[in-house]
């Protein structure tokens, strides 16, 4: 659970993180 729990926390940050900057530059 840990290592697979951490990737998937990751992901999910890059993302999100990547879909802000979009918006910020929009």
């Amino acid at each position: 659970m840990g290592a697979q729990y951490m990737a998937d926390a990751l992901r999910n940050n890059v993302t999100l993180t990547t879909l802000n900057l979009y918006d910020n530059d929009i």
